[in-house]
């Protein structure tokens, strides 16, 4: 592994109000890139956007579940290839 380190994390928000298809593509190539570069383990943490009340983004809507479910699928599966872990909980709802 690189500078000392064995394993390295990645955090990621999946579902912000102005997301496309290429936006989450956009983080797999960067995780890809990063493992190709880093050497270690690599992690990607992925959590679905929840508006927070007091930020810019509180009258944002959700992405509905469902989006948001699809693209972490399709993540995990492009960056199962590079044996890249992902991890992030399926939301409920519809």
């Amino acid at each position: 592994a690189h500078y000392g380190f064995r394993q390295l994390k990645l955090y990621f928000m999946l579902g912000l109000p102005t997301e496309g298809d290429e936006d989450v593509a956009a983080i797999a190539a960067l995780c890809e890139a990063v493992a190709e570069r880093f050497g270690g383990r690599v992690t990607a943490n992925i959590t679905p956007f929840v508006p927070k009340a007091h930020t810019p983004l509180q009258w944002a809507g959700m992405m509905p579940a469902r989006a948001v479910n699809a693209r972490l699928k399709a993540l995990r599966k492009r960056l199962k290839r590079k044996r890249i872990d992902v991890r992030g909980d399926r939301t409920g709802g519809r």
